[in-house]
C-alpha cells in the first residue's frame, strides 16, 4: 500500500523548486493595478485593466501560496529555507504581495461587495500583520557584500503592510 501522501516525482520537483521570491512577481503585478487605478488622469478602460491586474494577482498569490505551503508540507528538509542565507531574506515578499491583494479588495472589491469586502479586508490585514512581524524577526545570516540589498526584503514587509492600512482608512468612510 503506498504512502498516504505519496506524490508524483513532478510534483514533489515543482513543490522543491518553488521558492519564496516567485512573490515578488504578484507584488509587482499587485503594484501594477494599485497605479493603473490611482492614475490621476482618465484612460480608456483603466478600470477593467486594473480588476484584470487585480485578479491575475490574486490568482498568481493564491497560486503561490498554494505551492508555498506544498512545499513546506511535501519536501523534507523545506524548513531549511527559514535559515537559509538569502532565501530567508524574500520571505518578506510573501506579506508584501498579500498586501496587494488586500488593496485590490479596498480599492476594486467595496464598491462591487460592499461590507462583506471590508470585513475581509480587514481580516486578511491582521493575517498580513502578524506574518509580517514574524517575518522580520527571522534570524537572517548575510554577508554584506552580496546581499545588502535582499536584507531590506525582510524590514519592508511592515511598510507595505502599513500603507494599506493607510489605503484602507483613505477609502473608508468618516465616522
Amino acid at each position: 500500500m503506498k504512502h498516504l501522501f505519496h506524490i508524483h516525482k513532478y510534483s514533489c520537483d515543482v513543490f522543491h523548486s518553488f521558492m519564496p521570491s516567485w512573490f515578488a512577481i504578484a507584488m509587482g503585478t499587485g503594484a501594477m493595478m494599485s497605479c493603473v487605478y490611482n492614475l490621476p488622469w482618465s484612460l480608456p478602460h483603466s478600470r477593467e485593466i486594473a480588476i484584470a491586474a487585480w485578479i491575475l494577482d490574486t490568482g498568481m498569490f493564491s497560486l503561490f501560496l498554494l505551492l508555498f505551503i506544498g512545499r513546506l508540507a511535501f519536501i523534507r528538509d523545506s524548513l531549511s529555507i527559514f535559515f537559509h542565507p538569502t532565501q530567508s531574506m524574500y520571505l518578506g515578499c510573501i506579506p508584501m504581495a498579500m498586501a496587494t491583494v488586500i488593496n485590490g479588495i479596498i480599492l476594486l472589491g467595496v464598491p462591487i461587495w460592499g461590507e462583506r469586502a471590508v470585513r475581509a479586508a480587514v481580516v486578511l490585514w491582521v493575517v498580513d500583520v502578524i506574518a509580517s512581524v514574524l517575518i522580520s524577526f527571522l534570524r537572517h545570516s548575510w554577508r554584506p557584500q552580496p546581499a545588502a540589498c535582499l536584507f531590506l526584503i525582510s524590514t519592508l514587509s511592515q511598510r507595505a503592510v502599513s500603507s494599506t492600512c493607510h489605503t484602507y482608512f483613505s477609502a473608508s468612510p468618516s465616522p
